[in-house]
């Protein structure tokens, strides 16, 4: 077993490698104008909350390629601030840049950070995502993910922002986790805001998985068979969307380049990244490549996670998917409560967490987000997943 475990060393490819992931998922990566991205982001003063993550450095750098006027990044964790923004001194010297040390909970810390940046583009990266964690943590996935949306939206328009884009996933359709319902209030409140008419357009764009994102299947699956296995499996008939790191940085930069020119508000937008891939074929296509055997390495059954289904949607029954003029990228229409709702589900939604009442966090929850319901077993979270 030792010496399987040093022949993949060599063999196995980083997971976040473009070729390696185009391979895996058997698709096309999609590719996107640069002239049309930079458009978007050239000498203009752009922020990107949540920069030292996984999406959020990917967005950076590629930001800081084109030639921004000034990069201002806002993380909260003090080794993701100081590495991405190590990165960018090597890089590109000579691009104006600020690295914020934010929370975006912080309403006052993002306020004073937007008022003094005064940004014009502002991505919103910053999010928990961990579906296990955010069931046993509900105050921590609403007040990062909702609140936090609220703050930075709240902070982009007096700023003067031209365009605020929040990053979302595919959780948020027909919610069956507290990370889907967190951030589905977060899309409602975006396109709320941009439904209202004000000076600074909202957009959000929808995502699956991410290929090779941290803490996600893929490089569990990648560690798993480093170490001779077995890759462990929730269920075997589990599926999933999934898009690399390259096209979810240029899907984010495309849509804020569609909010900035359309006229029709409130949209969500999406990439076509094809037919969901089944979790268990893809460790078999990952152990193959790693030149294992899947009868030595091994698959194992484990069962659903907290808040887990089978499968994932990336479009709503309610919502009606429409062409962009960027190839690939779909419109979706707009499914939302007005700002004056949405604003009173906010302050219950803030009431509740200052309680630390996690049982109301749930009710809260339950209303606001049609079809979401305290959680539930593991079969019955599979069966709503199959609805």
């Amino acid at each position: 077993m030792r010496e399987f475990w040093f022949q993949l060393q060599t063999v196995v490819p980083r997971v976040d490698d473009e070729d390696y992931a185009a391979a895996i998922l058997e698709r096309p990566v999609a590719t996107y104008c640069g002239e049309s991205l930079r458009e978007v982001v050239a000498g203009r003063r752009v922020l990107v909350t949540g920069a030292g993550g996984f999406i959020g450095g990917a967005l950076v750098r590629l930001i800081a390629s084109l030639g921004p006027k000034r990069l201002v990044l806002i993380e909260n964790g003090e080794h993701a601030l100081y590495s991405i923004d190590a990165q960018l001194a090597q890089r590109h010297p000579a691009l104006p840049r600020r690295a914020l040390y934010c929370d975006v909970r912080d309403a006052v810390s993002v306020n004073r950070g937007f008022a003094e940046e005064r940004p014009q583009i502002v991505f919103h990266a910053a999010a928990l995502k961990q579906l296990p964690l955010m069931e046993a943590h509900p105050r921590e996935a609403v007040l990062t993910n909702t609140i936090g949306a609220l703050n930075v939206a709240r902070a982009a328009e007096p700023a003067g922002a031209r365009a605020a884009i929040l990053i979302s996933t595919d959780k948020a359709v027909r919610a069956s986790s507290v990370l889907g319902a967190s951030k589905r209030l977060a899309e409602a409140w975006f396109q709320a805001m941009d439904l209202a008419g004000g000076a600074t357009r909202f957009g959000s764009v929808r995502f699956g998985n991410v290929f090779g994102s941290t803490g996600s299947v893929v490089p569990l699956f990648h560690r798993q068979i480093e170490a001779g296995g077995p890759v462990t499996l929730t269920d075997e008939r589990m599926t999933r969307y999934f898009m690399t790191r390259a096209e979810a940085a240029g899907l984010v930069l495309s849509a804020a380049g569609l909010v900035l020119k359309e006229e029709d508000r409130g949209h969500l937008y999406l990439l076509e990244t094809g037919p969901a891939v089944p979790i268990a074929e893809l460790a078999r296509r990952m152990i193959l490549r790693s030149g294992g055997r899947v009868d030595e390495i091994g698959i194992a059954v484990i069962g659903a996670r907290p808040g887990e289904r089978l499968s994932e949607r990336l479009i709503h029954d309610q919502e009606e998917a429409m062409p962009t003029d960027v190839d690939g990228v779909r419109r979706l229409s707009p499914r939302s409560w007005s700002l004056a709702i949405m604003r009173q589900q906010m302050i219950e939604l803030e009431r509740a967490c200052g309680e630390e009442n996690d049982e109301r966090l749930w009710r809260l929850l339950s209303r606001f987000v049609p079809g979401f319901a305290q959680p539930l077993d593991s079969e019955r979270q599979l069966a709503c997943g199959e609805a």
